[in-house]
């Protein structure tokens, strides 16, 4: 970010680090503004979580069915962020599709 400035896609990989390291609020700011020039599924997925992590309920839902407008599906994302697919499926009160 130093040397390539505030592009959305760095922004987005430093709200996901934020994330892995508790800083939900951090995370809220750096994917707002990643969203803002470039609104995409994984983006507002990642928002999704980061205010799922700040214990915004309803910011979350909204951002997760923003995410899955936008063609989001469990079998798009990495390995490793499906269980926090379907813990939000869970808490849209959607069926998981398991």
């Amino acid at each position: 970010i130093a040397l390539d400035g505030e592009t959305p896609d760095l922004l987005d990989t430093r709200g996901v680090a934020y994330l892995a390291t508790n800083q939900p609020d951090l995370a809220i700011r750096d994917l707002e503004t990643a969203i803002a020039v470039t609104p995409t599924a994984e983006k507002y997925f990642h928002l999704a979580r980061a205010y799922q992590a700040a214990k915004r309920r309803g910011d979350a839902n909204q951002a997760f069915n923003q995410a899955t407008t936008k063609g989001l599906t469990e079998s798009t994302l990495h390995p490793l962020e499906r269980p926090a697919y379907a813990e939000l499926t869970e808490l849209a009160g959607r069926p998981s599709g398991r």
